[in-house]
């Protein structure tokens, strides 16, 4: 993704883009939609209440349209709300305490990293989460095991890691679009200079007639 840096000692290969690539805005989706809220999301999507809807862009129209602007990065989905109490535990190995869970969703697209909740609340809300989770790899998909360092009364899960979470690159779409309005003047100018020239046509016509 890029960094928005206009160094030119870190760029090479620099051309003038096409006027013609403005048109890449008519290909682009933009969708109304609202965030996912899951009750033990340790971090908010920004300041919107659960109601709220943005506007944004469409992934898939996105990536076809300027496919240097789509990344597909790691990141943390707190999307699960498994809970196990009195979890039965495997003997100690000096890793450490070795506990399945069956309930274990397993995705393609999961790194095998999942995050767990380690206070004492039935119901912990967003801050008590956040005060109070570690990170665990999963060490067999198949079995669904985990190696705990030490034993645990009770076992929350409340999200994991994807490896492929979409991100976009608004700089890419900014310098398109600053193409776009660029153009938009530049034509516009045109048309202004056009029309000024008509004017003149247009009285001196008139000044020959009234003569």
């Amino acid at each position: 993704m890029s960094d928005f840096s206009c160094d030119s000692r870190i760029r090479v290969n620099c051309e003038s883009c096409p006027v013609t690539i403005d048109d890449v805005l008519t290909r682009l989706k933009v969708e109304k939609f609202c965030f996912k809220e899951h009750p033990n999301s340790i971090t908010s999507h920004c300041n919107y209440d659960d109601n709220d809807c943005v506007y944004g862009f469409c992934f898939e129209a996105l990536r076809e349209a300027i496919p240097t602007a789509v990344a597909k990065i790691h990141n943390t989905i707190f999307n699960l709300n498994i809970k196990i109490s009195n979890p039965v535990w495997g003997e100690q190995t000096p890793e450490g305490y070795e506990l399945i869970i069956n309930e274990l969703p397993y995705d393609d697209n999961n790194t095998g990293m999942f995050i767990f909740y380690m206070g004492e609340k039935e119901t912990p809300s967003q801050q008590d989460i956040q005060r109070n989770h570690f990170c665990l790899q999963c060490i067999n998909r198949a079995e669904k095991s985990f190696l705990f360092p030490a034993k645990m009364q009770n076992i929350h899960l409340v999200g994991r890691v994807y490896n492929d979470f979409k991100v976009g690159d608004i700089c890419q779409i900014v310098a398109i679009q600053t193409i776009a309005i660029q153009n938009l003047i530049k034509n516009q100018n045109l048309k202004n200079s056009k029309i000024s020239e008509l004017e003149t046509a247009i009285a001196a016509i008139k000044t020959k007639i009234d003569l």
